[in-house]
């Protein structure tokens, strides 16, 4: 029997979430409903796609349609994402994953939509191999984008409490200098203590603000549940000097999403100290990968060098997530 492509509705919500969690072999955190539920607008212009074969979801593509009124309409997988792509069951081979992609454009163009962008995930975060997506829509006329990349420590080969002996030799000065300055790193749920140094530390440095507001972040921590999310937080003297905001991808990988530090503790190094304590936590919590994020700007044109040295400092190493994009035939 062929594929069926279903338009979501909020009905298949625990079935989708279900889906990801149970059954796909690269979904992770930001493809699940709860993830989408934390911001209205996913609602407002959502346009995600459920596959099945003979009722049995899978394949899902997170997607929303933007500019839907106007003349340059573009399904995006995902705009309000770090990424979208094509979540898919074990079984799924090249040739269904062919026939999705197919029912995906079909579907862009009766929804009136000019051009088809997906963002893909990172690979650390596939349980098995699962690039057929990436072939087939290639296949299909998608043309590069973006290259982005981030760095992710590979903590599974990590023993717990040995994690120093995988870092460079400055990064391990760097930590010991942290601990015998007194820093400590403990796990904490004081989100307003970490907010305002997040947002000091982006507007000093690149003139931005975070992607969430503390307002907006407890939102989302809400619809994913506490378990998904994690702070951790370096203080000294009783001071908060830095922290990290970390998400539970899924059963292999830890995503870092926010870090933060104090211009004025920076000697302290109070930064490695939170990623080592990160790395250590990963290892002990069976986690594959510790992703540390991006380090490039322009959409991957401009690597920023001293910021990848930092990151692989603590042995990790590049991660590409790439977006793709296909203009449709009017």
């Amino acid at each position: 029997m062929p594929i069926l492509a279903e338009p979501y509705s909020d009905r298949w919500a625990d079935e989708w979430d279900a889906f990801v969690a149970e059954r796909a072999r690269n979904g992770t955190l930001l493809h699940t409903r709860r993830f989408f539920a934390h911001n209205d607008a996913n609602a407002r212009d959502d346009a995600s796609l459920l596959f099945r074969d003979r009722a049995r979801v899978i394949g899902l593509l997170p997607a929303a349609l933007l500019g839907a009124d106007g003349a340059e309409a573009v399904l995006h997988s995902h705009p309000r994402s770090t990424y979208g792509g094509f979540v898919v069951a074990p079984e799924v081979g090249t040739a269904a994953t062919l026939e999705m992609v197919d029912l995906a454009l079909a579907y862009a163009r009766e929804r009136g939509a000019r051009r088809v962008v997906v963002r893909n995930p990172f690979r650390i975060f596939h349980a098995m191999p699962s690039d057929e997506s990436d072939y087939a829509l290639w296949l299909r006329g998608f043309t590069v984008l973006s290259r982005e990349l981030e760095v992710a420590v590979p903590t599974g080969s990590i023993t717990p409490g040995d994690a120093l002996a995988h870092f460079d030799g400055k990064t391990r000065n760097q930590v010991r200098k942290a601990q015998r300055a007194g820093v400590v790193v403990e796990a904490s749920d004081d989100y307003a203590a970490f907010w305002p140094m997040l947002e000091e530390n982006l507007r000093a440095r690149h003139e931005a603000q975070p992607t969430h507001s503390l307002e907006a972040f407890a939102r989302l921590r809400a619809c994913v549940g506490p378990d998904a999310v994690r702070l951790v937080l370096a203080q000294h003297d009783g001071r908060v000097i830095a922290g990290a905001v970390v998400l539970v991808a899924n059963a292999r990988a830890l995503h870092v999403q926010y870090i933060a530090s104090r211009a004025d503790a920076l000697h302290l190094c109070p930064v490695n100290a939170v990623l080592h304590h990160l790395v250590e936590m990963a290892a002990a919590g069976g986690y594959h990968y510790l992703n540390l994020g991006m380090s490039t700007e322009d959409a991957g044109r401009r690597p920023n060098l001293g910021l990848f040295a930092f990151k692989e400092g603590f042995g990790g190493r590049g991660v590409l997530r790439e977006t793709l994009a296909l203009d449709l035939a009017t």
